[in-house]
């Protein structure tokens, strides 16, 4: 990405407001540009001669990011609860479940 892609990119990533995630999430996806190729320089040690021999990734849990919000995740529990609500409440569920059932 060059410098005018990733400013897109940031201008449409902090539009997102999550009301419709299908529409916001395609939005954002046709403004990432894929490289062709990606690096990761790593330290020499025997994990990283391990994974080039093996042709293995290796990846760092949680616990060692630098950035305490990789991991942030905001779940939305009376939304969730909500939409399953609706989900169960609806005639076609109703009838599958009571055909399993």
């Amino acid at each position: 990405m060059d410098q005018k892609e990733r400013k897109q990119f940031w201008d449409v990533l902090c539009s997102l407001n999550g009301v419709d995630i299908q529409s916001e999430s395609e939005k954002l996806a046709r403004t990432i540009k894929t490289p062709r190729l990606l690096y990761r320089y790593r330290s020499v040690s025997l994990k990283s001669i391990d994974a080039l021999q093996r042709n293995r990734m290796h990846f760092s849990n949680a616990n060692y990011y630098d950035d305490p919000f990789d991991t942030l995740i905001k779940i939305n529990f009376d939304r969730i609860r909500d939409e399953a609500r609706k989900i169960l409440s609806s005639d076609q569920i109703r009838h599958q479940l009571s055909s399993i059932l």
